[in-house]
């Protein structure tokens, strides 16, 4: 055998092998159990951590309905007790401060930020979502995945952004859910209220590595998902019933004839109306009554009434799931993701559905677009979507139906808001006019709650202003006939921002492909596959968290010891050292969690100004530095290279990368 030879019978990546073999290498000892037993009691072995609250994974017994044929032919439904595995939220985060300083000094920054007791615990956010690995066309695929992740909201952006701090709680196959007594609610139910779940509300003492001893306390406050899960987790019926938002007693459905023109007591209007004042907002206590008068009426009703009346009150009966419990508030915790309302088949790609056929016709065509995007420059981060987007306006490519995922919507609409505002229309009638406004307006919203996903900073009467603007442009430019129930949900945004930060799901998606790396090569599915597969999830989970040693703090990538001369002596007159010991450099560096740049960049500071990069260092002491030219405003995103030489600037005054075009040798245009 040789390394030529390695990985053909049985494949695996280059870069994994790579990996693999690094690792061997370094440990030669694990060749000893390297049978797939042996692996697997390594796995166990690594899990079955000792703490004072248990093992780091308890258990849960939900009712799976069996059915079964009886010896004359007729259907038989039994109900078999099922275990599922669930995190032990008490021993797991008593273990991840107990073992690891990284994450440690992490929990205790936050907790001086944010005091933790008894009457003010921190507030827990639950997501859900379903997890598709395999053949994503196969007609029955059994390894469906329903996924339950959680953190807390005093992890602030940052930490929120950082997907080994979203711990995964729960992993059990859809087929499995479907057969629950209750479905997906009922399932929620059991998790939100066992004791693995509960135990924090008690609080855990937790030892930190340094000596000192913290009280922990946590409570459930946010369940944020998709529109699909949050139906399904809450039992309301969303689009498809008659009041199509939870939240609201009175906004109705365009898909269940014009009711509001029928209602003569003028309470009842449609998903097109922006005036939050006319709202009738429900309140938990009148969701539960209203669950409990389905339970009241269930036994008295035909099917058929039985089914108008949860349409007309928006809800579904189940007596297993969380609202029959009262275990899960929906006005109190329920959030809707911006992600999904603006970016996943939202309301950006409404407004381009519509903009871009008018646009075509005005000779901006999908090549002039593609043209104009392809000159421009991409910063480190974004090269590998370069490509993508480029795709997007494809010649093939339908201007009414535009397609795009999440991120190349918030890598795309930058690009077409330039191209609009420096593009040169032979003619341009109100119309036109009033539909790029509408797009304009949109691309305000993005810009807040892009804001605050990477910051945190969101002022919620900002945000309630430029939903309202968009929203009443958008009726001006294509009138209600195209509204959606997300033009509609977006409205609660802010309410929403009021009580709590916006937490969007792009860090959920990303933390998909963790579960689907372990789900794809599991090919036999049985009754062992949600131990198997949760056990190498978690223990995926505590490797990233452990390797994290200066835990989402920039760091350099490839660093270098500094021997330059002339750049020690620079560094020791900015900052005033007679002498500089063990300083590095590097051309690339992450800056902030998730985003890296590199020189050459153009990177817009906090302070509003934008600087070109040229380097990265890092000081005897610790502090990352870069060395940045500032460039030179000359208006309308015209920016002039300055020949006053370079600063050094702390990284921590980098907000994000630019795009950019070079229009001189010292003149740049940048996308805002």
């Amino acid at each position: 055998m040789s390394l030529a030879t390695i990985g053909r019978k049985h494949y695996v990546s280059q870069s994994a092998l790579e990996a693999v073999l690094k690792e061997v290498a370094a440990c030669p000892e694990v060749l000893d159990s390297a049978s797939r037993r042996g692996i697997k009691r390594a796995r166990d072995s690594e899990l079955d951590a000792e703490t004072p609250h248990g093992p780091l994974v308890a258990k849960i017994t939900v009712p799976v309905e069996v059915k079964s044929r009886k010896a004359a032919g007729d259907e038989e439904v039994k109900i078999v007790p099922t275990e599922l595995p669930i995190l032990n939220l008490m021993a797991w985060i008593w273990h991840v401060c107990q073992s690891m300083p990284g994450v440690a000094a992490f929990f205790q920054r936050q907790l001086s930020k944010y005091p933790c007791t008894a009457t003010s615990p921190w507030r827990m956010a639950l997501y859900n979502d379903e997890i598709s690995p395999g053949n994503q066309l196969k007609a029955s695929n059994t390894r469906k995945i329903q996924g339950y992740y959680l953190s807390f909201l005093e992890f602030d952006a940052e930490g929120r952004c950082q997907e080994n701090l979203w711990f995964p709680l729960n992993l059990t196959r859809s087929s499995v859910v479907n057969k629950i007594q209750g479905g997906l609610s009922a399932l929620t139910h059991i998790l939100v209220s066992s004791e693995s779940f509960l135990n924090l509300q008690s609080g855990c003492l937790l030892n930190m590595p340094t000596g000192e001893r913290v009280m922990f306390f946590a409570k459930l406050h946010t369940v944020v998902a998709d529109e699909a899960a949050l139906k399904s987790m809450y039992d309301f019926k969303g689009s498809s019933g008659t009041l199509v938002c939870p939240l609201c007693a009175n906004i109705t459905s365009k898909t269940h004839g014009d009711l509001p023109a029928n209602d003569h007591s003028g309470e009842l209007h449609d998903i097109s109306c922006i005036d939050s004042n006319l709202f009738v907002r429900r309140t938990d206590n009148q969701i539960f009554t209203a669950q409990a008068l389905l339970a009241r009426r269930q036994p008295m009703l035909s099917k058929k009434d039985f089914a108008l009346l949860e349409s007309s009150m928006g809800l579904n009966f189940n007596p297993s799931g969380v609202l029959a419990h009262k275990s899960m508030p929906l006005v109190k915790c329920l959030m809707w993701d911006w992600m999904h309302c603006y970016v996943v088949s939202g309301l950006l790609h409404v407004e381009l559905s519509l903009l871009l056929p008018l646009l075509h016709v005005q000779g901006a065509t999908f090549q002039v677009i593609q043209s104009f995007i392809s000159e421009y420059e991409w910063p480190h981060n974004l090269k590998n979507r370069r490509r993508e987007i480029l795709h997007l306006f494809d010649k093939r490519s339908k201007p009414s139906e535009f397609k795009a995922g999440a991120s190349q919507c918030i890598t795309v609409y930058p690009l077409l808001r330039l191209f609009l505002l420096t593009h040169h229309f032979d003619t341009m009638d109100d119309e036109l006019r009033r539909c790029i406004r509408s797009f304009m307006k949109i691309c305000m919203v993005l810009d807040l709650l892009l804001e605050c996903n990477r910051t945190g900073n969101l002022s919620p009467d900002e945000l309630e202003n430029a939903i309202r603007a968009h929203s009443q442009a958008f009726l001006k430019a294509y009138g209600e006939q195209h509204c959606i129930p997300k033009f509609h949900y977006s409205l609660h945004l802010p309410l929403m921002a009021r009580d709590r930060p916006l937490i969007s799901c792009f860090t959920h998606e990303r933390k998909h492909r963790q579960v689907k790396q372990f789900a794809d090569n599991t090919k036999k599915v049985t009754d062992w596959f949600e131990a198997s597969l949760f056990k190498d999830v978690l223990g995926r989970a505590l490797l990233d968290l452990s390797e994290h040693a200066g835990f989402m703090r920039p760091h350099l990538k490839s660093p270098k010891s500094v021997t330059d001369g002339t750049l020690l002596w620079h560094l020791g007159q900015t900052f005033g050292f007679q002498t500089l010991e063990h300083v590095q450099s590097a051309m690339q560096a992450e800056v902030c969690p998730g985003q890296t740049c590199e020189r050459g960049d153009l990177v817009l500071l906090k302070t509003g100004s934008v600087a070109e990069v040229w380097l990265f260092c890092r000081l005897q002491h610790g502090e990352l530095l870069a060395l940045l030219s500032v460039l030179e405003p000359q208006g309308k995103n015209l920016f002039r290279v300055k020949q006053d030489g370079a600063q050094f600037m702390r990284v921590a005054e980098i907000s994000r990368t630019c795009l950019f075009k070079r229009m001189s040798a010292d003149s740049m245009l940048v996308v805002p």
